[in-house]
């Protein structure tokens, strides 16, 4: 496949994805990662989620609440250097970043067989 084609091919999943919702969605985790979750739910139980962290050595979850300590302290820096205004560059192009807050969001970390971890927390 060539740029072009890859961008029509990923515009029509993005499509697919805001006219069919949680349906697409099952559709391509399915297609790309032979996931189904169209039976299960996407939810995962906090009771699954608390049964999994007993479960995590202590090591590893150590050295998870370390990246994620110098995953945060950087971010944080970061967002104070940025002013939340829009730059003017040539031609009338506006450029220029600022930061909304979410509530919530959905994650999927892609891996199939291997968590990928640093995924999850950047």
């Amino acid at each position: 496949m060539d740029a072009k084609q890859i961008s029509t091919y990923v515009s029509d999943i993005i499509e697919d994805i805001k006219n069919n919702g949680d349906k697409a969605v099952f559709k391509y985790l399915k297609k790309f990662d032979n996931a189904d979750l169209s039976k299960k739910g996407y939810r995962v139980s906090q009771k699954v989620i608390d049964d999994a962290v007993k479960r995590i050595p202590k090591l590893l979850k150590n050295v998870i609440k370390s990246s994620y300590s110098n995953i945060l302290a950087y971010h944080k820096y970061e967002r104070s250097q940025i002013k939340k205004r829009w730059n003017y560059v040539k031609n009338g192009l506006k450029i220029g970043q600022f930061y909304t807050p979410v509530e919530s969001t959905g994650i999927y970390v892609p891996g199939r067989t291997l968590f990928l971890i640093r995924q999850l927390l950047l």
